[in-house]
């Protein structure tokens, strides 16, 4: 629970990482507890680093807004794909996701497509 909050309001770089072990929780394995100890161990190398809001000083009004999605390959399982992206505000994360698509698509070009749509919401 806490790591899903880190990764949801304060840290996106751990997004992926913390979406497949909440999949992983219910059935946990060897492999799973080394994940966790490895993303606890990056939060603790990681943790003076901190998103930086870029305020223009120049005399305009000028507001830049920006977005960015992909699409991983599909789970082997449920042949779902794995999809992320971010929104930026001159610069500025201000919003991000990773996901599986909630259906399963049948080529990349649709993958992205979904991603971009999911993305822009």
């Amino acid at each position: 629970g806490a790591l899903l909050y880190v990764a949801t309001y304060t840290r996106f770089d751990i997004n992926f990482a913390t979406s497949v072990l909440a999949v992983q929780a219910q059935k946990a394995t060897q492999n799973a507890h080394k994940c966790l100890i490895r993303v606890a161990r990056y939060l603790l190398a990681t943790k003076d680093r901190q998103l930086i809001h870029h305020i223009r000083t120049d005399n305009t009004t000028q507001f830049q807004l920006d977005a960015f999605s992909d699409v991983g390959s599909p789970d082997k399982t449920t042949a779902k794909w794995q999809t992320g992206g971010i929104v930026r505000a001159n610069s500025t994360p201000i919003s991000w996701t990773s996901r599986r698509q909630k259906f399963v698509v049948l080529s990349t070009c649709e993958g992205e497509l979904v991603a971009l749509c999911e993305i822009t919401k």
